[in-house]
């Protein structure tokens, strides 16, 4: 029984692994890819630099002229190749930045609202934000915002209905797929639970092993109940 619990949360930690490992070679890739075409750009600024130079000027002087031309030709289009690659990497940077900010400020709303509409719409203030930071919701900001959904359910319970349900349940998946907040007290205890049940499905196999058939799926069924209580009832 431990055994296979142990697996359980092996896989589980396997899998969470997996999707953090992909999401963050997807943010890579795309980084590598902008930085790739700026690095495309600049060498093909740079050739033609390169070329227009090395061209030797005849000794006539509208050639030379040529020759001049073609050099400013190909300093301009460098600076205009090297402010493009530093307005591309500001507007990255600023657009993380306002992303982030906003995420902040929608959580805190969500903390602070005192009616149902206002939790209702911050809740879906904080969906929107976090579809872009899924990585950062799901790491930084998962106790923020399942606390504070938590704390908001038990302080309008009296008017928490079905559109609040439904919201708070979407934004939990996005925030915390697994329910590791919501199931972190019992995941404390769980090991006991699971032992106490493991011992007392051997003690009725030893004692009286004719009644070992509903013994082992009802210390199956009080390990497992506290989880699927949690996740159908927050």
């Amino acid at each position: 029984m431990m055994k296979m619990q142990y697996k359980c949360i092996l896989l589980i930690l396997l899998l969470i692994k997996v999707v953090y490992s992909y999401k963050i070679n997807r943010i890579i890739h795309r980084n590598d890819d902008r930085i790739s075409s700026i690095s495309t750009s600049l060498r093909k600024s740079k050739s033609s630099l390169s070329s227009s130079t090395s061209s030797s000027p005849s000794s006539s002087p509208p050639t030379s002229s040529k020759n001049k031309f073609q050099k400013l030709i190909a300093i301009i289009s460098l600076s205009f190749s090297l402010s493009n690659g530093l307005n591309i990497g500001n507007s990255i940077a600023t657009s993380n930045a306002g992303s982030i900010s906003a995420l902040e400020e929608s959580i805190s709303r969500l903390e602070t609202s005192e009616s149902r509409q206002d939790v209702l719409q911050s809740m879906a203030d904080v969906f929107e934000a976090a579809e872009s930071k899924t990585l950062l919701t799901r790491t930084k900001y998962k106790y923020r915002i399942i606390n504070a959904i938590n704390k908001q359910r038990v302080a309008l319970s009296n008017v928490w209905d079905q559109p609040l349900g439904y919201a708070s349940g979407e934004l939990k998946r996005r925030a915390d797929p697994f329910r590791t907040v919501d199931l972190k007290s019992y995941l404390n205890i769980a090991p006991y639970i699971g032992g106490v049940c493991y011992l007392g499905a051997l003690f009725v196999q030893q004692t009286l092993p004719e009644l070992f058939i509903f013994a082992y799926p009802a210390a199956v069924f009080v390990f497992v109940s506290p989880i699927l209580f949690t996740i159908l009832t927050t």
